[in-house]
């Protein structure tokens, strides 16, 4: 494996908590630890020394507001994984990484990054960068799970991937993609070979087996699956995420889209608190996340239908391993060496499930006669 230098902004943020040990478990790579305060970064790599004793870290104190502070924290680093939630200033963030001739991935679930993204794609193949964007397990996990499917099929037809999970918001401020992301209703749904906006009776009942059970599912926008009807002889794809909690599903995210209806923006502070409260608060004491996607279509003569199913304990873990996996078939030379991608359509299906199988996340598979 080839050392890599990698920059981990939001690095003792929850999820650049959860993928630093990780990175540090599977790979030899050199791992700075970014954010926008130094003391905090340091404490946290005070942390790691104890587990890790034989690596050491670097600390650096970096806004992703501030020009000068990212070109500072980027010198000699072949990589950063943005674990911040920055999709505010993610173009001009990206600019500047661009400048700086690094290679780029983001956890940032939020749709417009690949909008904001988009704009650079050029910039980005001039100047023979690789920026994967849409990383994790929502978004990043589904376009994986309809692809690793597909070969069981002649011709798969359908394919729903759904989500359910059980977490705990460690502050306030960690809740803000998740609010910016749900004030608006927009989301496309593949049916009859076209697509089309969902509205509110595209909602369905999933089961999801232990420990959630049967649970109503509300259509959700991934932008990695726009590609799969081009892939697969698809005639109906469709992502959905069951709700939180009675709080939460009922009241807060009501409240969410009424204040957006207002005023962009309007009570943002108040919200972040109360899906932190809310969630916290209400939700079920076992931390779970579950992704399951069923495929279904023909192999050579007879119906067919396959299920994949995904589960672990720790929802930053979850999100974290297929990172860890794409970031290894990246050191390894095997994802596209330049251009703007999203991290489902190109990891090989493959091993990112052996990869995560392998650190720990639950994988059932049923194939079935229909």
């Amino acid at each position: 494996m080839v050392p890599t230098r990698i920059l981990v902004l939001g690095g003792y943020g929850g999820a650049g908590k959860a993928l630093i040990p990780l990175l540090l478990q599977e790979t030899e790579a050199s791992i700075v630890i970014g954010g926008r305060r130094k003391e905090r970064a340091e404490e946290y790599a005070e942390s790691l020394r104890r587990l890790f004793s034989n690596r050491s870290f670097e600390c650096v104190e970096v806004d992703a507001a501030h020009d000068g502070s990212v070109v500072r924290a980027l010198q000699g680093v072949d990589l950063v994984v943005v674990a911040a939630p920055v999709s505010g200033m993610v173009q001009h963030l990206a600019e500047v990484v661009i400048g700086e001739g690094v290679d780029w991935i983001d956890l940032m679930f939020d749709r417009t990054v690949v909008g904001s993204l988009k704009v650079l794609e050029q910039e980005i193949l001039a100047k023979h960068r690789l920026f994967i964007t849409q990383a994790g397990f929502h978004p990043g996990m589904a376009a994986v799970l309809v692809r690793a499917m597909a070969p069981s099929f002649t011709e798969m037809h359908f394919a729903r991937v759904a989500m359910a999970m059980n977490a705990r918001f460690p502050t306030p401020d960690s809740t803000r993609e998740i609010i910016e992301a749900s004030r608006d209703f927009d989301v496309d749904l593949f049916t009859d070979g076209r697509w089309r906006k969902a509205t509110y009776d595209d909602v369905v009942t999933v089961d999801f087996g232990s420990p959630f059970g049967r649970k109503k599912c509300w259509p959700l926008r991934l932008e990695e699956l726009r590609a799969m009807p081009d892939d697969f002889p698809l005639r109906e794809i469709g992502a959905y995420v069951a709700g939180f909690n009675w709080f939460v599903d009922y009241l807060v995210f009501p409240l969410i889209m009424g204040l957006h209806k207002i005023k962009p923006g309007f009570g943002d502070r108040l919200l972040q608190y109360l899906l932190y409260w809310g969630t916290n608060t209400f939700s079920r004491r076992e931390l779970c996340v579950v992704m399951q996607a069923v495929g279904e279509g023909m192999e050579s003569d007879r119906k067919k239908s396959v299920l994949l199913r995904l589960e672990h304990s720790d929802p930053y873990y979850f999100t974290v391993a297929p990172v860890v996996s794409c970031i290894n078939q990246y050191v390894e030379g095997n994802l596209p060496e330049r251009g703007l991608q999203m991290m489902g359509h190109v990891v090989d299906p493959k091993r990112t499930l052996h990869d995560l199988a392998r650190l720990g996340i639950r994988i059932d598979r049923v194939e079935s006669d229909r």
